[in-house]
């Protein structure tokens, strides 16, 4: 049986990788608004890859632990 400050850990984890996620989101509408101009096309179209990859992996790990929380 789990305990309930396991719960909580996984209700904290699930939290912060939707912030994170979320938090990765709004970064990329940010930089696409004008935060990087001076890069160069390579340089734009690497740092929205690391973006997306980073939002899902944060999405991903928010499933994982909110499905945990709730099993």
């Amino acid at each position: 049986m789990v305990s309930s400050d396991m719960y909580s850990f996984f209700a904290v984890c699930d939290f912060l990788a939707i912030l994170l996620a979320w938090g990765v989101v709004l970064f990329m509408v940010i930089s696409f608004l004008g935060m990087f101009f001076g890069l160069s096309s390579e340089e734009k179209e690497n740092f929205f890859k690391s973006c997306v990859l980073l939002a899902i992996y944060s999405f991903m790990f928010a499933i994982l632990c909110h499905f945990h929380f709730f099993l």
